[in-house]
């Protein structure tokens, strides 16, 4: 069964420190199966080297994903 885009939002953190990490946080609602949230989060891990770095779930069966990866410095 698809995700409906209500049932999910995801956004860039960025970091005002000299973070060696770039972040993006997945929102994931209580509609959503956690075999369908553990889908979304191996296909981000897979395709973009994303890590899962914490993961929160709120009163009501929100779950909040933050995943990071590594920010590699082009030398020129």
């Amino acid at each position: 069964m698809p995700v409906s885009k209500d049932s999910l939002h995801y956004y860039n953190v960025s970091r005002k420190d000299r973070s060696h990490y770039e972040f993006q946080v997945l929102v994931v609602a209580n509609t959503v199966s956690k075999h369908e949230a553990r889908m979304m989060l191996t296909a981000h891990a897979e395709t973009g080297k994303w890590e899962l770095a914490r993961t929160v779930i709120y009163t009501g069966g929100t779950t909040k994903y933050w995943l990071r990866r590594k920010i590699i410095p082009v030398s020129a």
